[in-house]
Order: C-alpha cells, then sequence, then structure tokens
C-alpha cells in the first residue's frame, strides 16, 4: 500500500517561541520530574573577547598531542577538546569558562560535570547568546537545573535528572552545528534539530562523537541544508527507532549498513532529490519498520520482497522510479 502517514513518535514536540512573543507562565510537570520556571535571569557574564561563533568546527590544533589529565576539570574529554580550554573564541572555551564559574562544581558526580559541559557547549555552538529571550531562558544560568533551561520539550530528564531530551526546533535563522561534546549526553533518547539553520557537509555539523549515544530513539535533522552523503555515525545508533533526514540536500547512495538497526520503525529521506541507487537489499532485515518515506528523490529500482512483506510498512515513493509493493 502506498500512501503517507504522519510519523508516530513517542513525545509531543511543540516550536519554541520567537523573540517577538511574551514569556508564558511556568508549566506544571508530572510528579517526580524536574520544574521549569520561566524568569528573566541573566545568564552567566562572559569576557568581551568570548564573542559567539557561526562557523563549523575548525581542525584540531597543531603542536604535541594534549594529555587527559589534571588540567581538565571535566573528566573523559577528547584531547582535542582540553586544547581549547582558555580559547574563549571557541564553544569548548565558553562551555570551560562556564563551569569553572559554576559554584560546587567540583564536588559534582562526573556525569553531571559532563552534562553540564556538553549541554553549555550545544548552546554556544549554536551562538546562543544570540537567540531571543524567550528560547535562552535559564540557559546557563546556574541558579537553574540545566533540566530547567528552556527547552521545547517540558521535562527533558528522567527522574535522576540525566538528559534524555535535547532539540531545537523551527528557526531557521539560528546559525552553527550540533557539537561534538553532545556526546557526552550519554542518557540522550531523543536528538531533534530540525529546521534550524544547519549548513554543509555533515562531517562537519554531525560529528561522529554522536555515535556515543547508544540509547538515542529518535534522531532528527530534517528541513535543513545538509550536504554530502548521509553521515557514518548513524549505522552506530544501535537503539535507534525513528530516523528523519527529510528535506536536506543530500547526495550519494543509501547506506546499507543501515539494515543492522532492526529496532527502526521510521525512516524518512524524503524531499532529497540527490539520493540515488537503490533501496538496499541489507534493508530486508528491517521487519519492525512501519514508515518508509522515499518521496521526492532519484532512487529508483525495486522495493527488497522482504520489506514488501513487512504487514505493518507503510512505503511513501514516486512510483514511477519505484517499483512499489
Amino acid at each position: 500500500m502506498v500512501e503517507e502517514t504522519a510519523s508516530p513518535t513517542d513525545r509531543v514536540i511543540t516550536s519554541s517561541p520567537t523573540a517577538g512573543e511574551t514569556t508564558q507562565e511556568p508549566t506544571a510537570m508530572p510528579s517526580g520530574g524536574p520544574t521549569m520556571t520561566i524568569t528573566d535571569s541573566p545568564t552567566t557574564a562572559i569576557p568581551e573577547t568570548m564573542a559567539p561563533t557561526t562557523e563549523s568546527p575548525t581542525s584540531s590544533p597543531t603542536g604535541p598531542p594534549v594529555t587527559i589529565g589534571p588540567t581538565s576539570i571535566v573528566p573523559g574529554l577528547s584531547a582535542e577538546t582540553v586544547a581549547k580550554q582558555g580559547d574563549f573564541s571557541t564553544p569548548q572555551g565558553q562551555a570551560f569558562f562556564f563551569v569553572e564559574g559554576y559554584p560546587g562544581f567540583e564536588e559534582l558526580p562526573d556525569w553531571r560535570k559532563q552534562q553540564l559541559f556538553g549541554m553549555a557547549t550545544f548552546f554556544n555552538a549554536f551562538n546562543g547568546r544570540r537567540w531571543p529571550l524567550s528560547r535562552r531562558l535559564n540557559w546557563l544560568d546556574a541558579d537553574f537545573h540545566e533540566c530547567d533551561w528552556a527547552s521545547i520539550q517540558s521535562q527533558p530528564c528522567d527522574l535522576e535528572n540525566k538528559m534524555e531530551f535535547l532539540g531545537l526546533l523551527n528557526d531557521d535563522s539560528l546559525t552553527g552545528y550540533v557539537a561534538p561534546e553532545v556526546g557526552l549526553l550519554t542518557e540522550l533518547e531523543e536528538l531533534s534539530v530540525d529546521l534550524c539553520g544547519l549548513t554543509g557537509n555533515a562531517t562537519t555539523v554531525l560529528p561522529e562523537e554522536l555515535s556515543a549515544l547508544s540509547n538515542l530513539r529518535l534522531f532528527s535533522v530534517s528541513r535543513n541544508a545538509l550536504t554530502g552523503t548521509m553521515p557514518s555515525t548513524i549505522s552506530s545508533l544501535s537503539s535507534l527507532q525513528f530516523l528523519h533526514l527529510d528535506d536536506n540536500q543530500w547526495t550519494g547512495t543509501i547506506p546499507a549498513d543501515w539494515g543492522q538497526l532492526t529496532f527502526l520503525r521510521e525512516i524518512n529521506i524524503g524531499g532529497n532529490i540527490g539520493l540515488t541507487g537503490t533501496i538496499p537489499l541489507e534493508w530486508a532485515a528491517l521487519t519492525n519498520l512501519e514508515s518508509l518515506i522515499i518521496e521526492g528523490t532519484s532512487v529508483s529500482g525495486a522495493i527488497p520482497t522482504e520489506l514488501c512483506n513487512v504487514p505493518t510498512l507503510t512505503v511513501t515513493a514516486d512510483c514511477g522510479n519505484i517499483e512499489c509493493c
């Protein structure tokens, strides 16, 4: 059967307010979760030299490799990240400045140090200090737990205050990239950066460190301007169920190794006319697939018979190119 259906997800995602909208009253959340309070509290001051960066990450500094050790107050960082400590022109340097001034930071458990650093780097990599006030409320404000920083998800953390949801939606005026340090948020289940001004090749905008997110169920970068082949890191996301890469500028063929992501329920790669080739035979292993959207691509040929035999599958495709089930 060929039809287009809305993609089900396990959470409700709403658009963030724009700069011209008024601040809303706090929203009550389920018992046991953190409470988000919307205030006009200013964020931590930063040096004048700490100008927001709008560029994608650059190559690692030259010189001898940096050894991870006492020079870093955040455990588990790469040598490239540690080398940026004190460099306020980078999101990592700005994140170091934030955690160095965070009250009681040294007494926090390691996972919390990593969470604060990863969130701060994400914020700075997307030039968060240029966001409208309604979007950046409480971000990098030490008076608020990071689970209470303004978010498109009312309850982004689990009961242990570990970050499960991170995302930005529906603001193509944003610039930036997904920082490698997002890989420190190992409890993440959903990462959504839709219509957020992501541009350029996936190798510079979507880092390999995302492969550390073994709990990720939803990964979405829809409606951006991403180019090149689709990121290889996706095949490492072993828990992935929902994959949305639609309406970008991807080129090349569909990765065959996605066939090992046997929990996948939705794949949306539509609206990428530069995608070519056929649906890989390896995808026959995706027996849990419910929705496959390949409309608006140059993919052609037959859908593997095994996929056609999946009773729950709905395919949305250009039947002039695809031999539909």
